[in-house]
């Protein structure tokens, strides 16, 4: 017996190939939109911005001013970590494995 798609659909290989393709064409997609807003983004940190006293600075230093602002007003230790991880001192998550391997070198023709 097929199995039934949500659609009340028979799954066969037709709609197998169908469901992929759509899938591909939607992940294609998705990897524009997050590319369109990652250059925007860039763009935006590389932007000169002129504040009212004159001064200008890029946009990623209007950022990283207005992140510490906001750490040193709430406290909050999620922006501690951001402002932190984003200067280079993020801790190393350690993991230690430990491996036991048991060899039996006897053969049991040299009994």
């Amino acid at each position: 017996m097929a199995k039934k798609m949500p659609e009340g659909r028979p799954f066969t290989t037709e709609t197998a190939k169908e469901c992929g393709h759509n899938g591909g064409k939607a992940s294609g997609e998705a990897k524009r939109k997050k590319k369109l807003l990652k250059d925007c983004l860039n763009e935006l940190l590389a932007s000169e911005i002129t504040d009212k006293h004159g001064v200008t600075k890029t946009g990623s230093e209007v950022a990283a001013v207005a992140l510490w602002n906001k750490f040193m007003k709430t406290g909050d230790p999620r922006i501690f970590e951001v402002i932190r991880d984003t200067a280079g001192e993020k801790p190393v998550d350690k993991v230690e494995q430990v491996t036991e391997i048991k060899v039996d070198w006897e053969d049991e023709n040299n009994d």
